[in-house]
């Protein structure tokens, strides 16, 4: 079965090698993908790699005139937003509304958090309609009192973000 993955970074790896980069590890990885893809099937053999690895290098695809084709994560590839936060500078569009988590500092000591999965806002989207899934954390309010109305946290000051994951979108 094909490892995309593992033929993308091989391409990029070599392209690398030969200085025939033709982007962002991003973007080209994603190009490389949609090329095996559409070019060579689920189950491409060695032979039909090695053709096509040899087609990339001379030019005969250009990432620059791909690039156009991409589709990238909006509010509409999201089914049922539950609304955005911002965090470093992103937009996460969050996939359900905050519930208890679980989570731990490095030096594991328990955090009392609240978490929801996320995309980000712009990522890019693979050929098979699937972008990053991120986990959003919050952490709850030092003087939180559960029997006051107050929000248990800053919903609008996360604690991390990190990716989680794989988010099949509707595009």
């Amino acid at each position: 079965m094909l490892n995309i993955s593992e033929i993308c970074n091989n391409f990029i790896g070599r392209s690398a090698e030969n200085e025939t980069t033709t982007g962002s590890y991003r973007r080209e990885h994603k190009y490389i993908e949609y090329l095996v893809r559409t070019e060579l099937g689920d189950d491409p053999s060695e032979e039909d790699l090695n053709a096509l690895w040899q087609r990339y290098c001379s030019g005969d695809y250009r990432l620059d005139e791909f690039n156009e084709d991409f589709p990238v994560v909006t509010m509409e590839t999201v089914k049922n937003p539950a609304g955005t936060v911002e965090y470093d500078g992103e937009t996460y569009i969050l996939l359900h509304d905050a519930e208890r988590g679980e989570h731990y500092t490095a030096a594991g000591e328990p955090i009392d958090s609240y978490d929801a999965t996320a995309v980000l806002l712009g990522d890019d989207i693979d050929v098979l309609g699937n972008c990053p899934r991120y986990l959003v954390i919050w952490k709850v309010n030092a003087d939180y009192d559960p029997e006051s109305a107050a929000d248990p946290c800053d919903w609008d000051d996360p604690y991390d973000v990190y990716m989680d994951g794989v988010y099949e979108t509707e595009a």
